[in-house]
């Protein structure tokens, strides 16, 4: 009776060649190699079983990662400092000037413009993205717009109570 051979001939003769062999520890790592399609099946199985809640974390990662536009409010004491860090790619920053759609930009290619300086006087400073405004005044209680990879953003200053 002729007697059968491991599986590992099998690995053996498909990955390496007929003269080459494995041992345990090549055997092991090559199981370790499928361990991400196990996973990955199993969270397929756990999803058909869960299907409404994974459909809702599907559509909550979707919505997350399609972010179209940012606003935030900060609360700043009308006299004091306010530091506005931006973020160190923005480059320009724009107010509104006259209507609501009219808006003219008092920090251009990292520097303040003249409408910045216009309006803050030596009170501003726009170093590696972040605005420093001494001595806020309530016209400085304004939008401040400007974009991150190509997104708009806007910060409000609003007056603490």
């Amino acid at each position: 009776m002729k007697r059968s051979r491991p599986a590992t001939h099998l690995i053996n003769a498909a990955a390496y060649g007929p003269r080459q062999r494995l041992d345990r520890l090549h055997v092991c790592l090559l199981s370790f190699m499928y361990l991400p399609i196990y996973c990955l099946s199993y969270i397929y199985l756990l999803a058909c079983f869960y299907k409404s809640a994974m459909f809702v974390v599907l559509i909550g990662a979707l919505a997350i990662a399609s972010v179209w536009a940012a606003a935030a409010i900060m609360p700043v004491t009308v006299g004091g400092d306010a530091v506005i860090k931006f973020g160190s790619e923005v480059k320009e920053i724009l107010q509104i000037v006259g209507g609501p759609l009219e808006r003219e930009p008092i920090i251009k290619d990292g520097k303040l413009t003249e409408l910045g300086h216009q309006k803050f006087g030596d009170r501003a400073t726009f170093v590696d993205g972040t605005l420093t405004i001494h001595k806020i005044q309530q016209s400085d209680l304004t939008d401040y717009f400007y974009h991150i990879a190509n997104k708009p953003m806007v910060i409000t200053l609003q007056a603490k109570e």
